[in-house]
């Protein structure tokens, strides 16, 4: 309509709006990155405009001095990550006369000046709280900043008693299905925003492995009976910004699902072919930057990163990039499809535009957002269920499988960065050992990398160890102490080289699951339910024995066993059917042949013969 999307809608004009506060007026404007257009699901904005973003800011700015703004307030979410074209520095470094910017996007934690304008922005996950105090003095401006947790805020305020008792009924309604134990994982899953770090969007995890696996999995099953996908290869790509949690080791239920993907996409498969496919994964890499120099972090960590199963993929972050409309990039030096026991098969050729390929990823990727924009016009071959359904069917039959437990690799090299030596070395970590929340001091833990060998080390006064010469990359850090285990992530290309671990007593949790694992047999059994049953007979057994006698419900899982067993004998009858039939049928004509002779006999006797 060439006006502004937000126009007539609660403050008027959908640019701009002075409030008046203690008799001053305060000006406020907002600014969206661009990003959106991709990053969002194209198809939703596809009749939007998005303008300059500096110019933009420019006009707003002066239309508010105009009206004698006394404050000007810039609400963005435009972000600081050097992935994005633009960011909110950059329009504090441009523009003069914006007194603060309150941004979003890159989920970042930010709390500074730039050229006077004061940004600040406070992270995901509503864990932080932003508090400006502004006094305004013969036009001079004087602002207090600082980030609190949200856990202290809530200490020192009274929570609204009306928002309490609706969120503790949709809570309440809602736990049921959230609380429902699906699987059981003796590796912690990483992913999502580690320490600060958006790590599935700079790198492989264990988490995005898994996810892509799953769809490689639910894909097999979508295509099977279907003509056109017959001998596809499959190759799978999921965003890392759409892997948004890290899953400790331990139970899993659907609400930590749930937090993998929040955002409801769903399975969705195209044919490419390997020249298509060289050019995704050049989208895929190509916002992710080498380090500054030796030490430093990798930058511009990014939504399209890919998590991808069927294939591995060698790329080299030092050589040119994608860039729509110029730049086809250079990095993705080697694509190999992987054969089912996941060794390496065949190498794709780049300049492939024969062969088919099956590419499976979510709607929101094949509808072109992220920027793979290659995938626009390609038909869709077969859409499937919601991503977090398949991930927590996967999850269940990884348990299933596994006899009630599973463990998942923790580094696969699927995503290999290729590496220099002047910007990569060997790096020293600290870990930090808490027991519940205290510092474990001076005590004597076990420790081992990468699932090695464990070995004994000491903890210093603050609670540390160190894990010296790791080679460069990431790395799964174990550590056991009093009968409790944790793992941490560390891994200097993503700026991670100290963590905190924080062993906990998970016994309840245990108990409270097993419960729940029990409570989920059916009253009915059938033979379909022997894996529900063996992984409840599995959960039991794992606990200690004060921890079993909590179990409440036990004495279901008994029933139930009793009855999947008795199933099993009229199974075993029906196959000795046929001699049973003929050991009935001679048994009877024997019986009716002495019948007979009883009877003659008697007769005769009575006849005097």
């Amino acid at each position: 309509s060439n006006a502004p999307l937000l126009k007539d809608i609660n403050f008027g004009n959908g640019c701009n709006v002075i409030k008046e506060v203690a008799g001053k007026r305060i000006g406020i404007f907002s600014l969206l990155t661009p990003e959106t257009a991709y990053r969002s699901k194209p198809e939703n904005t596809k009749l939007c405009e998005f303008k300059d973003v500096i110019e933009i800011a420019k006009q707003q700015v002066e239309i508010l001095k105009n009206e004698n703004a006394d404050l000007i307030v810039c609400l963005s979410h435009i972000g600081v990550d050097d992935s994005s074209e633009i960011t909110s520095v950059d329009v504090a470094q441009q523009i003069n006369g914006i007194d603060v910017i309150l941004d979003g996007h890159s989920h970042s934690v930010m709390n500074e000046k730039v050229n006077d304008t004061l940004i600040q922005q406070i992270g995901t996950g509503s864990k932080n709280v932003g508090k400006l105090e502004i006094e305004i003095v013969n036009g001079k401006i004087d602002i207090n900043y600082d980030i609190l947790s949200a856990k202290k805020i809530g200490e020192v305020y009274k929570a609204d008693q009306e928002i309490t008792d609706l969120y503790n009924k949709l809570s309440e309604d809602k736990r049921p299905l959230l609380e429902r134990v699906i699987g059981r994982t003796d590796s912690k899953l990483y992913g999502g925003s580690y320490e600060g770090k958006s790590i599935s969007r700079m790198a492989e995890t264990n988490l995005g492995l898994l996810v892509a696996d799953a769809m490689l999995w639910e894909a097999n099953k979508l295509l099977s009976g279907n003509d056109e996908a017959k001998n596809l290869d499959l190759v799978v790509l999921q965003n890392g910004g759409g892997v948004r949690s890290t899953i400790d080791g331990g139970f899993i239920t659907i609400d930590d699902v749930e937090s993998i993907d929040t955002n409801g996409n769903s399975l969705s498969v195209k044919k490419v072919t390997p020249k298509d496919l060289y050019s995704i994964l050049e989208n895929g890499v190509s916002k992710l930057n080498p380090p500054k120099s030796q030490g430093d972090s990798l930058t511009g960590p990014d939504g399209r990163f890919p998590q991808v199963a069927g294939m591995r993929v060698e790329y080299d972050i030092t050589k040119e990039p994608y860039v729509p409309g110029s730049s086809e990039g250079e990095r993705v030096t080697k694509i190999v499809l992987l054969n089912a026991d996941g060794s390496d098969g065949k190498v794709l050729d780049r300049l492939d535009t024969n062969t088919q390929i099956g590419f499976v990823s979510n709607d929101f990727e094949n509808s072109a957002g992220d920027g793979y924009l290659m995938l626009k016009d390609h038909p869709v071959l077969a859409e499937g269920d919601v991503i977090t359904n398949i991930i927590a069917a996967y999850i269940n039959k990884l348990t299933i499988d596994g006899g009630g437990r599973f463990s998942y690799p923790f580094k696969q090299e699927r995503l290999k960065l290729i590496k220099q030596d002047n910007l990569y070395s060997n790096y020293n970590a600290t870990i930090t050992v808490l027991e519940e929340s205290a510092i474990v001091d001076t005590k004597s833990v076990k420790v081992s990398v990468d699932n090695g060998q464990p070995a004994e080390m000491t903890t210093n006064e603050l609670g540390q160890i160190f894990i010296n010469d790791l080679s460069s990359g990431m790395h799964n850090i174990r550590v056991e102490y009093n009968g409790k285990l944790d793992e941490v992530y560390v891994n200097e290309e993503a700026g991670i080289k100290s963590a905190i671990i924080k062993l906990e007593d998970k016994s309840q949790k245990n108990v409270k699951c097993t419960i729940n694992i029990i409570s989920q047999i059916p009253g009915k059994v059938c033979l379909e339910d022997k894996g529900i049953i063996d992984f409840a007979r599995q959960s039991y057994d794992s606990l200690t024995n004060s921890e079993r006698q909590q179990v409440s419900n036990y004495n279901e899982l008994q029933d139930a066993e009793r009855k999947l067993a008795g199933l099993d004998k009229p199974m075993n009858a029906v196959k000795d059917t046929p001699m049973m039939a003929v050991i009935f049928i001679f048994s009877g004509i024997v019986i009716s042949i002495l019948a007979v002779v009883i009877v003659k006999k008697y007769k005769a006797k009575k006849a005097g013969i």
